[in-house]
């Protein structure tokens, strides 16, 4: 497993590298959300904070992330998403109540 400082250092070139060919603003706004989680497998989990967050980066950006993130680092086969545990234990709660 990579140490945190890595997984961080490698979010932080993806993010310059998609401000290139996004905007600045987009990646402040969206990619500012997601928080590298580890690099597992040979797959780098990322965490999100919200369902609306996942479904945006999941339909428009994974792809591309995932394909930058094999470029810098030949070890990854895949990028997943995940919702961060607080919601998701929220989520479940919620869906108890009902």
């Amino acid at each position: 497993m990579e140490n945190t400082n890595t997984i961080q250092a490698q979010w932080a070139e993806i993010c310059a590298q998609l401000a290139q060919t996004l905007s600045d603003r987009f990646v402040m706004r969206w990619l500012g959300k997601v928080i590298p989680d580890k690099i597992e497998d040979h797959q780098v989990n990322l965490m999100v904070a919200s369902p609306c967050v996942h479904e945006l980066i999941e339909q428009n950006y994974l792809d591309k992330i995932a394909s930058l993130w094999k470029t810098k680092n030949t070890d990854i086969c895949a990028v997943n998403l995940k919702l961060a545990p607080t919601l998701q234990e929220k989520m479940s709660e919620d869906a108890v109540k009902r």
